[in-house]
């Protein structure tokens, strides 16, 4: 599966496919985020999954703007009006993958979000949520896949690979 990118989330004519999709938001001018283990090269301020990919953008715009979206852009809001950071919702990129079921679009969430935070300590920054947070088994086998199989191909850097971010 390829991932698509929109460099600037609030362009009116965006458009994003109304299907189940995985999605990364970033702030790719940000340099890099401080983390737990390590920094965070690739500034990614949000993993998900969703049932409408458009629907989604939407609501996290809403959140960017007014309060009344999704709660990773209602929490960017929160902290660039508390914290007068002045990040402008053009400022993020949204990179996205399209799946035939929400099933597989959380699948491929919790396998994101468990690399992320095996390779920095904690969950991005506006995740609200930690997928499969009380399932041992899944942990056990993501650490097994991550830190001991020679043919481990992560997750991220798929999508590093496919959107042409550098390491």
């Amino acid at each position: 599966m390829q991932w698509h990118s929109l460099h600037n989330i609030e362009e009116p004519e965006t458009r994003c496919p109304e299907t189940p999709a995985i999605y990364i938001i970033t702030l790719p001018a940000r340099g890099s985020i401080p983390r737990f283990l390590q920094q965070d090269g690739d500034c990614i301020v949000t993993i998900g999954s969703t049932k409408n990919m458009n629907q989604r953008r939407k609501q996290f715009l809403m959140g960017l703007k007014c309060l009344e979206g999704h709660s990773a852009g209602n929490l960017f809001n929160i902290i660039n009006t508390a914290c007068e950071l002045k990040i402008r919702a053009a400022e993020f990129r949204l990179d996205y993958r399209e799946h035939v079921t929400k099933e597989e679009a959380f699948a491929a969430e919790s396998e994101l979000t468990a690399e992320y935070m095996l390779r920095y300590g904690e969950a991005p920054p506006f995740n609200s949520i930690i997928p499969n947070r009380k399932d041992a088994v899944f942990w056990k086998a993501k650490v097994e896949t991550m830190f001991h199989s020679p043919t481990h191909t992560a997750s991220l850097e798929e999508w590093r690979l496919q959107t042409r971010r550098v390491a």
